[in-house]
């Protein structure tokens, strides 16, 4: 039932009409006359009164009100806590007499909002309008948790309501909002409302009070470089010129500093057939980008070549930074500071982890000392954008590869691989030398048989498979629609990885709560798609290898044609729509002569995709060509 407010100071015969019109069998309205007048003329009180409505409700109510006044202060500050606000055009002598304390709405509203569970949180912000200092910066990060927010719709609504109200505050000067504040709430609202709008002001706010610090800089390119990876942030054109600047002013404040100490190692002196590996992050073979760092080493060590590798600790680094909300620093694994050589896959390689504890300066002269004695025939680079190799390729040939494959690494200095093939248009757009080649996996052993019966998985069903580790802000309600309308068509939904709001969200689907299971974290993906039927990918940038996995046990999938999944699969599993998704599902599951034939094509692909050792042959000659003549 669709709940409607009325607001209004006395109800002219247009007004009357109007919400006469409005009522239905699926409306509720309320109608709150001479309003006003009922709170003793202070917006404060009708403020108050407005939260409490929204707290008691599951659903977002729609506001109809005949006060100009109001009308303005729900579309500045309270629009998110309502579905939308209507304004009748009625004249009204009654004026709201007092200008609202908004500090003190706010305090108000965190004792009642989830009954007080945010009120530490509002104050500790509110306490850092003035000044923001490091320690109060850690008590933020430690205290409101991104996660718990983002996950959370009525938490988005509310928090997106504290900014806008706290911006409208400073910007009528009832307070004074420091810097650092300001920009945390800017990282907060991007992240909330998911517009392109917020995006750019934050990074348009970052670049005025912050730009001349390059630790900084890579600070906030990192963080905003992830939270696109986790789909937190939407961005557009001008987003990607804003981070480019931003990449492009610490590559060049770095470059200024480095300059004197810069030695080229001429081809001469380079020994043939040894390759430095460079990679913002290493983890463990538990870990799908350890997984290619692994697999590449190992297959040019097999090709004959002495591997080294050097983990630059780069990922999401954290030793200089500045307020962002949700802030995440690189997993380190601090034991590998002690290590010399790294067993990968059978193959001893030396290896060397750099002190995350120091900027990128001060990384780079440990890194270009290392490089200057190896004396490598050339440095390939693993990751989604390194400063320390593009610094370090004023010395030695770097060529980058990106592990979101299916786009190009960002890098200034470094020649960059792409992990497929371009068209003419994007050859022509790009205007650069590209080094095109084969992304190619080495797929983690099946160690065990799984049955439907131990997952609670219908026998006879068509069974559709999601895996992914970000499906909280991957799948989409465009998306969820779609999978709905497939389980009421006979199928089954098993979503594998980590979606907390799983719960939460499929009570709003009748056919995908009664037709659907999340089991949780799956460590055997091959055993998971030797039960399951389709593969199904959301609209999303990562997931390349789960494709692969899907494809190597005979099981085709769907998706859209961009991203991981796309490049890793092909053209002829993709599809242009969510709508063309759902009829492609249909014909999976109806014709089955062509899910026979499409699950052929997918184990054909599978092996292409897993044949890493005549892929990074091809991509080695191109390499030494390249560097001979660098």
């Amino acid at each position: 039932m669709k709940k409607i407010i009325c607001l209004m100071e006395g109800i002219d015969n247009e007004s009357e009409k109007y919400i006469n019109m409005l009522d239905s069998d699926e409306t509720e309205i309320h109608i709150y006359d001479f309003v006003i007048e009922s709170c003793e003329k202070k917006m404060f009180y009708l403020l108050g009164e407005l939260f409490s409505i929204f707290c008691e409700n599951d659903s977002k109510c729609t506001i109809v009100t005949n006060v100009e006044d109001i009308y303005e202060v729900i579309s500045e500050i309270c629009y998110s806590l309502f579905e939308n606000v209507t304004y009748i055009e009625q004249s009204v002598s009654e004026k709201f007499e007092e200008n609202v304390n908004y500090i003190e709405l706010l305090k108000y509203e965190s004792k009642i909002f989830e009954k007080g569970e945010e009120e530490k949180n509002i104050n500790l912000i509110l306490q850092s309008l003035n000044m923001l200092d490091t320690e109060k910066y850690s008590e933020l990060c430690n205290l409101i948790q991104a996660d718990s927010i983002l996950k959370k719709e009525k938490k988005i609504w509310f928090y997106t309501h504290l900014c806008r109200v706290l911006f409208f505050a400073n910007k009528s000067g009832q307070i004074q909002m420091n810097v650092s504040i300001m920009l945390y709430l800017k990282s907060m609202l991007m992240q909330l409302e998911k517009n392109v709008e917020n995006t750019n002001e934050f990074l348009g706010c970052f670049i005025y009070y912050f730009i001349e610090n390059e630790d900084y800089c890579y600070f906030a390119w990192n963080q905003m470089k992830r939270a696109g990876l986790e789909s937190r942030i939407e961005s557009d054109k001008r987003t990607a010129e804003l981070m480019d600047y931003i990449y492009n002013r610490c590559f060049g404040k770095c470059s200024v500093k480095i300059k004197d100490s810069i030695n080229v190692i001429p081809y001469s002196q380079r020994n043939k057939d040894v390759v430095v590996v460079l990679s913002i992050q290493y983890l463990s073979n538990m870990h799908a980008p350890t997984k290619t760092i692994i697999e590449r080493c190992k297959t040019l060590k097999r090709m004959g070549k002495k591997v080294y590798f050097i983990n630059t600790t780069e990922q999401y680094e954290i030793y200089k930074y500045v307020p962002f909300f949700g802030m995440k620093a690189g997993k380190v694994i601090d034991d590998y500071y002690r290590i010399t050589h790294m067993e990968m896959n059978g193959e001893d390689i030396p290896f060397c982890q750099i002190n995350k504890e120091q900027g990128i300066v001060q990384k780079y002269y440990q890194i270009i000392s290392l490089i200057n004695n190896i004396k490598p025939e050339y440095v390939l680079s693993i990751g989604t954008g390194s400063m320390l190799a593009d610094l370090c390729a004023y010395s030695i040939p770097c060529a980058e590869m990106a592990l979101t494959f299916s786009k190009l690494p960002h890098t200034e200095n470094c020649i960059p691989i792409l992990g497929r093939k371009m068209d003419d248009e994007e050859k022509k757009a790009l205007d650069r030398d590209i080094i095109e080649s084969r992304f190619t996996f080495e797929l983690k052993e099946q160690k065990n048989r799984f049955s439907r019966q131990q997952f609670g998985i219908p026998k006879d069903r068509f069974v559709l498979v999601i895996v992914g580790i970000r499906l909280d802000y991957e799948i989409t309600g465009k998306f969820l629609e779609m999978l709905d309308e497939t389980c009421k068509n006979d199928m089954y939904v098993v979503i594998a990885g980590v979606y907390d709001n799983y719960n939460q969200v499929v009570q709003k689907y009748n056919g995908l709560r009664q037709n659907s299971k999340f089991i949780g974290y799956c460590d055997d993906i091959l055993a998971l798609m030797e039960i399951c039927d389709l593969y199904v990918n959301p609209d999303r940038v990562g997931g390349g290898f789960s494709i692969i996995e899907a494809f190597y046990q005979g099981t085709p999938g769907v998706y859209l044609k961009r991203g991981d999944v796309y490049t890793s699969g092909g053209d002829e599993f993709s599809v242009d729509t969510i709508d063309e998704m759902y009829s492609t599902i249909m014909k999976y599951k109806d014709d089955k002569e062509f899910y026979s034939m499409r699950s052929r094509d997918a184990k054909e692909r599978a092996t292409y995709m897993t044949d890493s050792m005549d892929a990074m042959k091809k991509l080695d000659e191109v390499l030494c060509q390249w560097a001979k003549n660098k």
